[in-house]
């Protein structure tokens, strides 16, 4: 049941001013059965109330119950612009004001035990005394990655890895939610991940409107009642329109309610370029989501199966955001690795990749992540011989937090790094990596970013290939700067 409490105001403005129309019109264009009531009328609001509750209740549809009301003080700080006439007509008509002014006595006794128990909360809140900060915030710590394992190719494309992870999760528990637009099969999702799942469990997976903020909000919801939904948002650029739910919302539960509630939401979204989707359907938005307070933000690769990073996520308490790039979908598990080179992945619940030469020490560190890391892969043997130079890269999979130890430490031999990413550089990942490994390390290094240009994608192939970060500018890049 959606309940609006209509005061007639914004926080000054009077509502005509600003709004045409029926309110419970809006939601009857819906299709949702509206009620009606009024605070001068208590016993009216009450049964209107109770019929809309049990339509609720037995139908198990939306009601949307719009009740009429009247603010008589302030809306805050003692700013109030109303005249002292209109406000003193809704006071005279005012349930509670009549009710005191009718019946003291019985209006007193109620007042009283309202009193006594506000008297309690307070007393009880202020022997409590303040949260300790250590109580309210617990520092990250940094992945141990002390145990390498030897990366292997595998013969099956991620999207299909990701759907086999997805069917196998609707096997083993009722819990897992799939929820996002054109989900259904046999379509299964623009780009497939969800293919089949409604034939398996119609009852797991929904297939939305087109709206990112209901998909967002109907997420939390489920996540606070102790569901694990995935969330899909179609297209990367789109997830600016469930930011709301995400930034005020799904990463404030925990702590607004004193840590007694958790919303393990996870936000699924494909991002990037290279595929000629123009400027709506091509950004990379990493930057505005790597820094959401009490949200992990992880980007998958090509290098090792994506359940390994799902099935860490399943475990968490928190909410995640999964960042998949588009190109990557098509693509099978650690194709054609160079054989002057090993690859290997960390132990850790989110893996770190690092690729280095068999034979000798690296010249210089990569760092790259997501669609853009696989891109830098297929191009370190031609970095070697365009630049005379060895490189190693490393792959961070949990891209919301540094693994500044573990890069540190390989920088203090090279002394030379390149970060590359295809979003824009300016207040990026590339940004809050060299300031992490600057706050640590003692010694000096020379660094170079490489990013897309601050512009929109462009549809025009032969421009996006310009705007994003190429192969050749990569290596000219390089060039100028160690050579």
């Amino acid at each position: 049941m959606i309940v609006c409490e209509n005061n007639f105001y914004a926080q000054s403005t009077p509502q005509a001013v600003n709004l045409a129309g029926s309110i419970t019109a809006r939601a009857e264009a819906f299709g949702i059965k509206a009620y009606k009531g009024d605070t001068w009328n208590p016993e009216l609001l009450l049964s209107q109330a109770q019929n809309a509750m049990d339509y609720v209740r037995t139908e198990t549809k939306p009601a949307f119950f719009h009740c009429d009301t009247y603010r008589l003080n302030a809306h805050s700080k003692g700013d109030d612009d109303r005249s002292a006439e209109e406000i003193s007509e809704y006071k005279a008509k005012d349930f509670l004001v009549k009710f005191e002014q009718e019946e003291p006595e019985y209006f007193n006794r109620f007042k009283e035990k309202i009193d006594e128990e506000i008297d309690r909360m307070l007393a009880t809140i202020f022997e409590e005394g303040d949260t300790k900060l250590e109580d309210y915030y617990t520092p990250h710590t940094n992945q141990k990655t002390e145990e390498w394992i030897a990366l292997e190719t595998i013969n099956k494309r991620q999207v299909e890895l990701m759907n086999t992870f997805f069917k196998q999760q609707f096997e083993q528990s009722d819990k897992v939610i799939f929820i996002g637009e054109d989900c259904l099969s046999p379509y299964g999702g623009a780009f497939k991940v969800a293919k089949d799942l409604s034939f398996m469990k119609p009852n797991q997976l929904y297939s939305t409107p087109i709206s990112e903020s209901a998909i967002m909000g109907i997420s939390n919801g489920l996540a606070l009642n102790g569901f694990k939904p995935f969330a899909e948002i179609m297209f990367g650029d789109f997830i600016t329109l469930a930011f709301d739910q995400i930034v005020n919302h799904a990463s404030k539960f925990h702590h607004m309610f004193n840590k007694q509630i958790d919303c393990p939401v996870v936000v699924r979204t494909p991002m990037g370029g290279r595929r000629g989707y123009g400027p709506t359907h091509s950004q990379t938005l990493d930057k505005f989501l790597i820094g959401i307070d009490h949200v992990k933000t992880v980007a998958i690769n090509t290098f090792f199966n994506p359940a390994i990073i799902f099935d860490s996520i399943l475990q968490e308490k928190q909410p995640v955001i999964v960042l998949e790039n588009k190109t990557d979908y098509g693509k099978k598990i650690l194709t054609n690795p160079s054989k002057a080179f090993i690859y290997k992945r960390s132990n850790d619940a989110y893996p770190i990749v690092h690729i280095k030469p068999i034979v000798s020490e690296p010249d210089f560190t990569i760092v790259a992540y997501g669609g853009m890391a696989d891109y830098v892969s297929t191009m370190i043997e031609d970095l070697f011989k365009e630049c005379d130079i060895k490189p190693e890269l490393i792959i961070p999979s949990l891209i919301s937090e540094i693994p500044v130890e573990f890069i540190a430490k390989q920088l203090s031999s090279t002394k030379k790094l390149i970060v590359i990413e295809e979003g824009s550089g300016y207040s990026s990942y590339s940004s809050e990596l060299i300031a992490a490994l600057s706050e640590v390390m003692d010694e000096s290094f020379k660094v170079r970013r490489i990013a897309g240009l601050p512009v929109p994608i462009p549809s025009v192939k032969s421009l996006e290939d310009q705007v994003l970060p190429s192969k050749d500018r990569i290596i000219n890049e390089i060039k100028s700067t160690f050579n």
